[in-house]
């Protein structure tokens, strides 16, 4: 699906993308959800599900954006959101588990820092929009930094296999922050950034199985 999805987008079908893409996104809700299907899960695992729903959402909400014509920005914004709060969800199932709360909010800050010094040299968009990117780079970084020093302090499937996915969420996210907002937009690009982006997500959902 996500093969179909990139070759309609290369071919400008983007009606068609729409549609492929919500279905590429929602196979990894439904890993995720087969993972926790029958299980006495608690609250942390029903936020990470919650967090790959609304990642699925906001991945319809910017395709959505190419037919919203004047509101082609609030629909940017409203995915933007979608995967923002998304990341919210998982930052507390990994902020609830971590050992080095402390270490890692330091770590997050000094390389959320370095990124947003390059995107604002390198974005070319308005002001709130830098500061909306910013405040979405910051909590992407903290999260992927959490999920990293979890999986390094206690070795097990779960968090190896969360680690690892958001990791490549983190490289999907920031390709498609300089490919859209720099100063020419690559297909090739893009390609890289959803080669990333949905075996992220699934290694997330497939966490839900440990």
């Amino acid at each position: 699906m996500q093969g179909l999805y990139i070759l309609s987008e290369i071919k400008r079908k983007m009606r068609a993308a729409v549609f492929l893409k919500g279905t590429a996104s929602a196979f990894f809700v439904i890993v995720g959800a087969v993972g926790l299907w029958g299980t006495d899960a608690g609250t942390l695992p029903k936020l990470i599900l919650c967090g790959l729903f609304l990642g699925a959402l906001g991945d319809v909400l910017l395709n959505a954006r190419y037919f919203a014509g004047k509101r082609e920005n609030a629909l940017f914004v409203a995915g933007v959101l979608s995967f923002f709060l998304g990341h919210v969800m998982y930052l507390i199932v990994l902020m609830s588990v971590s050992q080095s709360r402390v270490p890692v909010i330091i770590a997050a800050a000094v390389v959320s820092a370095v990124i947003i010094c390059v995107m604002l040299r390198v974005v070319k968009a308005s002001v709130p929009m830098k500061i909306l990117g910013g405040v979405y780079v910051t909590t992407v970084v903290l999260m992927a930094v959490a999920a990293v020093g979890n999986a390094l302090s206690i070795q097990t499937t779960d968090r190896i296999l969360f680690a690892v996915g958001a990791v490549l969420f983190l490289a999907s996210d920031l390709i498609l922050i300089f490919n859209t907002f720099g100063e020419r937009s690559k297909m090739l690009w893009s390609a890289i950034c959803l080669a990333l982006y949905y075996p992220g997500q699934l290694l997330i959902a497939l966490s839900l199985y440990f």
